[in-house]
């Protein structure tokens, strides 16, 4: 398979993916928040096949970025990931209140 992302720590992605058992033939790394480009897509299809892979996979958040129309000669896959706050979960949310909803940072229309 052939990895490929615009995460900032593409690193982790690609370990979780090799401890999934993955066999990686070869990965590509872009900048965090990356706009994929047709010709983006082509080389890393080409990729692909150059190198062997038999698939290619991203990120939930990369594969948004990916027409859902767009005719892919390998199948593509991504990864969901989801995280757990063990600590800290209020000022989390106190954090996304305040980027979110900016007028009054809460996450409540009643505010």
């Amino acid at each position: 398979m052939l990895a490929f992302s615009g995460i900032a720590t593409p690193e982790s992605f690609e370990k979780f993916l090799r401890d999934l058992g993955a066999l990686l033939v070869g990965r590509e790394r872009y900048l965090d928040h990356y706009r994929y480009e047709e010709s983006d897509l082509r080389e890393l299809f080409e990729l692909a096949k150059k190198e062997g892979a038999d698939c290619l996979v991203t990120t939930e958040k990369d594969a948004v970025r990916i027409a859902e129309t767009r005719a892919c000669p390998l199948p593509l896959y991504y990864l969901r990931l989801e995280i757990d706050i063990i600590r800290g979960a209020a000022d989390f949310d106190e954090a996304v209140g305040r980027i979110c909803f900016p007028q009054n940072g809460s996450r409540s229309p009643a505010g």
